[in-house]
């Protein structure tokens, strides 16, 4: 906490909940203003993020560079810091689901920056970057209460307290906040149907992740593997095999999904997350190209491959309710079909700070600010969402235009419109405009 936090009290304060991506980078971006006490609460007893590769955007390096937080996730990614020659979106789509050699059906190529980061590395760096004194670890919420006095109180599963004047739910796709929010409004308003907001539902994909080195990829025998010239999504009916390159080239990231459209939107009763064999992909994908099947074969077959059940939240009516606010996958938690997940996140988090940080926002109009936030957010997050879904079935051939890879390349590029609509900082220029509509009141990020 700042000197000036000790001395004055500060204009309200900020509870956190969640350490991932999304909630470190809300903290990192609040405490620049030294006027806001922000607090983060993570339930496990250190940060740490799952997975391995996560995409992120130019619309969400422009935020890391703002927050001074872009030069060292270069330097931990080997990525050179002069941003002249980042990449853009690139990515082959080759049919694959055959047994003779496969062919390319399009190559993917827009004008968007696009890098691919490690998701230990990123969240490293976030963690270097926090402020002293706002951490608070092992703190699983349970339930929040209005207090009399306008504060919310936080109860933890280990019977400790906490209060704020805003509380932000950072804390994932099973967000405890998302639940109570709208467990008390289905009471509050008299519409039960909105319990159908607190749990996830089944995207009717799984997939299987592992990271192996590209060197290995590179000392095979013969021409050059694909995935070795650039991104490569391997399609197939309901299934496809995504690499890319992570931690400055040196690792390759592998993700093979499988979807059933007729489990999608049901509840997944079963764990999220099981060990696999990499005979059980050997089988899932038997009968694919030669590409594929050297793939395959890099991954030990002594090491269990971790299999995922890919979840999602349905697209909510509202993201905010009196003080309490969702951010990220807690919103808005998608399929990764355009790796838009963390860059979504991060773009609401930079959203957020900027309203609660600039000089008009006070706990007299706290409302306005978080209502300003969801009416700009809100409806990007489920587009996304949606977006991304939808790009997941044309490249498995599950969506109306099957296997007309004609139409569906020309459908894929247009799935990408929203990486070029308004950016993150002129989306907080127009928040500011709704909030406070009488007053020239500019982002102070």
């Amino acid at each position: 906490m700042s000197q000036t936090q000790q001395s004055e009290k500060p204009r309200f304060r900020v509870a956190v909940c969640g350490g991932g991506i999304t909630g470190l980078l809300l903290t990192i971006a609040l405490s620049k203003y030294e006027d806001i006490e922000v607090q983060v609460y993570e339930a496990a007893e250190s940060f740490k993020e799952i997975g391995a590769g996560v995409t992120i955007w130019g619309r969400a390096w422009s935020i890391l560079s703002r927050l001074g937080l872009a030069h060292d996730l270069r330097q931990a990614e080997d990525i050179p810091s002069d941003g002249q020659n980042d990449p853009t979106l690139s990515f082959d789509l080759r049919k694959s689901d055959q047994p003779e050699e496969g062919f390319l059906w399009k190559a993917l190529r827009l004008p968007y920056t696009c890098l691919y980061v490690h998701r230990a590395h990123f969240l490293d760096v976030l963690v270097k970057h926090l402020p002293e004194g706002v951490t608070n670890l092992r703190k699983r919420l349970i339930t929040y209460s209005n207090q009399d006095s306008g504060s919310i109180e936080l109860q933890f599963s280990d019977g400790t307290k906490a209060t704020c004047d805003l509380l932000v739910g950072c804390d994932g796709i099973r967000s405890a906040v998302r639940k109570q929010m709208f467990e008390d409004e289905a009471v509050r308003q008299l519409q039960p149907e909105l319990v159908k907001y607190v749990d996830p539902v089944f995207s009717g994909s799984f997939t299987y992740r592992a990271v192996f080195s590209m060197e290995v990829l590179k000392g095979r025998e013969g021409e050059p593997h694909p995935s070795l010239n650039a991104p490569t999504i391997y399609c197939g009916k309901g299934k496809s095999v995504i690499t890319y390159p992570i931690a400055g080239g040196s690792l390759c990231n592998f993700g093979a999904l499988v979807t059933d459209v007729s489990a999608a939107g049901k509840e997944y009763g079963g764990p999220w997350v099981t060990e696999s064999s990499a005979q059980e992909l050997l089988d899932c994908y038997a009968g694919w190209e030669p590409k594929v099947q050297d793939l395959l074969k890099l991954i030990p077959p002594e090491k269990p491959v971790t299999k995922w059940v890919i979840n999602q939240v349905h697209p909510l009516p509202f993201s905010v309710i009196d003080n309490v606010a969702l951010v990220g996958d807690a919103a808005h938690a998608m399929t990764p079909y355009q790796g838009a997940g963390a860059a979504q996140g991060i773009e609401d988090a930079y959203v957020l700070a900027g309203l609660l940080g600039h000089p008009l926002t006070t706990l007299a109009t706290l409302h306005l600010a978080l209502k300003a936030y969801e009416h700009v957010r809100l409806p990007m997050g489920k587009h996304v969402l949606q977006q991304s879904k939808r790009q997941g079935w044309m490249v498995q051939q599950l969506s109306e235009y099957g296997d007309d890879f004609e139409v569906i390349g020309t459908a894929v590029d247009k799935a990408y419109d929203w990486v070029r609509g308004p950016d993150p900082h002129s989306e907080l220029e127009r928040a500011l405009r709704w909030c406070y509509p009488n007053e020239n009141a500019t982002a102070q990020l």
